[in-house]
């Protein structure tokens, strides 16, 4: 069975993921930043 996902465009996913109604790109920026901020430390 084929995976759907694979289908999908980078920047296609990017771009509907980052609208205003969806704000998901925004919170997985915020959270792999704390998450390196933690690997950091």
């Amino acid at each position: 069975m084929a995976n759907p996902w694979e289908e999908i465009r980078l920047d296609d996913y990017e771009n509907h993921m980052s609208l205003e109604n969806v704000y998901q790109l925004q919170v997985l920026n915020e959270m792999m930043r704390e998450q390196f901020a933690v690997a950091e430390s």
